[in-house]
């Protein structure tokens, strides 16, 4: 039995699966008004998915899926689109750096150590720049210390390590439509770090930072990045 994955059914015919970035779970994506049955990870995950995936897919009969992943999950929808080629319309990469050097994992690594909570929440506080204010003031008091407890020390370490160990190359071809999406006030990606792969398409909105998704440009894309991944 696959209990890494669970469906949100919102009565549609299509499905689309989210992978949530370092140190935030599913909720994160709650409200995003899309035409999709969601496809969401039940808890934190800091590792490959793909082979959990292909069978919570077979088990389930759904032959076909938009794949998006934001930040972390950047590098699992990677990874997931390789094995699932056949079952992958399309691919987004949300805020997805090309690399985090050694240095800038250690640092990070210490931070945890020495003060978590003090840590996390600057994370999150960049990560919510450029987001729509309200959205911050409703993770602080509804959602925040929900993901730090199901994360943990351990788990961050092990996604830490994640983001240090395992690159998308620029110069190997997306096995499918795919689409990099930017957030222009992104606090934590500097234009110079976004990733850019050969043959994917680049959308940038203006008004998002770390977390683009949270804007009505974001979801209009995915409904088109399905269509052209049918044709």
């Amino acid at each position: 039995m696959n209990n890494l994955f669970f469906i949100k059914d919102n009565g549609c015919d299509d499905y689309v699966v989210l992978l949530p970035g370092w140190g935030f779970c599913h909720e994160i994506f709650a409200g995003l008004d899309l035409p999709f049955n969601m496809i969401l990870p039940v808890a934190p995950i800091a590792f490959d998915i793909s082979e959990a995936l292909e069978n919570f897919l077979d088990t389930h009969s759904i032959r076909r899926v938009l794949m998006v992943g934001w930040s972390m999950g950047g590098l699992q929808a990677w990874e997931a689109s390789k094995r699932l080629s056949e079952k992958t319309v399309s691919l987004c990469l949300v805020s997805v750096r090309n690399f985090y050097s050694a240095e800038e994992i250690s640092i990070m690594k210490r931070e945890l150590a020495s003060d978590l909570h003090g840590a996390m929440y600057k994370f999150y506080r960049l990560c919510f720049a450029g987001s729509p204010p309200d959205r911050f003031r409703f993770f602080r008091e509804r959602q925040m210390e929900t993901f730090m407890a199901r994360w943990g020390p351990k788990l961050l370490d092990m996604g830490l390590d994640m983001l240090e160990q395992r690159r998308i190359r620029e110069d190997v071809r997306p096995v499918c439509d795919t689409t990099l999406f930017y957030g222009d006030k992104d606090m934590l990606v500097s234009k110079k770090q976004r990733l850019n792969i050969g043959g994917a398409s680049v959308v940038e909105i203006r008004r998002g930072g770390h977390m683009p998704f949270f804007y009505p440009e974001f979801c209009d894309h995915l409904g088109k990045m399905w269509a052209n991944g049918l044709d």
